[in-house]
């Protein structure tokens, strides 16, 4: 299982990190009269998976703290955005594998049958590239009126 001080460090990632990010531009975009906030959350932000609990929950709190902060800030002309990807070409799996332990095998045989699926998912061609995920992340910042979620 994940330690709690890993699954505290995801959170300070994903969840702390955004926030104070957004929180250091935000006052400039106010003063400035317009900005774009584009918040990298995850299709784990959306629907769970095993073994991912840490992972998932702070993904979805940034879904709803970025859906918060477009309808606070839609009438100050900034521009609030979500990018959820799926599986991208990354170390991600093996990431993941470095940080987690079992005292079960029962458990630790369930996890590698997880491993070896997220394995083929992310080496196949469902799996999007790095730069692909930029091209999307692009096509947000060119968009005159972005929509919510991409």
């Amino acid at each position: 299982d994940i330690s709690i001080a890993d699954a505290q460090a995801q959170y300070d990632t994903n969840v702390w990190g955004t926030a104070r990010t957004v929180k250091a531009a935000m006052p400039h975009f106010r003063k400035q009269g317009a900005g774009q906030v584009i918040n990298i959350t995850s299709v784990g932000g959306l629907i769970g998976f095993p073994f991912q609990e840490y992972y998932c929950s702070s993904k979805a709190a940034v879904e709803s703290y970025t859906e918060c902060l477009a309808i606070t800030n839609a009438k100050l002309n900034i521009k609030v955005s979500l990018v959820e990807p799926g599986p991208i070409q990354t170390p991600f799996v093996a990431n993941t594998q470095a940080k987690t332990t079992f005292a079960d095998p029962g458990v630790k045989d369930l996890w590698d049958q997880f491993v070896a699926g997220m394995k083929t998912s992310f080496a196949s061609a469902v799996a999007q590239t790095p730069m692909e995920v930029a091209e999307v992340i692009k096509s947000v910042v060119d968009a005159e009126k972005p929509h919510l979620r991409y």
